[in-house]
C-alpha cells in the first residue's frame, strides 16, 4: 500500500484503507476504486491523498497506531478551535483535550 495525491487517483488504483467524511462515515470502503466524479467532491471534503494497493510494494501490513476515528475527531476538533480563534469566539478546549487523550490512548494500545 501507499499514499498518493488524489489528482493522481484513477480508476485502475484500488483503495487500500476506506475513505471517512465528517461525520467519521465511510464514504468509499477498502477495495473501491475511484471515478473521476468522486474527485472533485472528496477534495471539497478536505481529502487531498489516499491509500492505494501497490503490485510493486506488496501487501504491507498496515500498522497505522491511531485509528481513522481518532485522526478524523482530532482534526475537527482542530479545525473548530481554528474556526472560534478567527472569529474572536472563545476556545473551549474540552474536544481538543479529548482528542488528544484518544491519540495517547491509540498510540498506548
Amino acid at each position: 500500500m501507499k499514499m498518493i495525491p488524489l489528482r493522481e487517483c484513477s480508476e485502475v488504483h484500488t483503495l487500500a484503507r476506506p475513505l471517512y467524511g465528517p461525520d467519521q462515515k465511510i464514504l468509499l470502503n477498502k477495495g473501491a476504486s475511484i471515478k473521476p466524479a468522486y474527485k472533485s467532491r472528496l477534495e471539497s471534503l478536505g481529502i487531498h491523498g489516499v491509500y492505494v494497493e501497490d503490485d510493486f510494494i506488496g501487501t504491507i501490513e498496515d500498522i497505522d497506531p491511531i485509528s481513522d476515528v481518532s485522526r478524523l475527531n482530532a482534526i475537527g476538533a482542530v479545525q473548530k478551535a481554528l474556526d472560534l480563534t478567527a472569529q474572536g469566539k472563545p476556545l473551549n478546549t474540552d474536544d481538543l483535550i479529548r482528542a488528544a487523550n484518544k491519540i495517547t490512548d491509540d498510540l498506548m494500545s
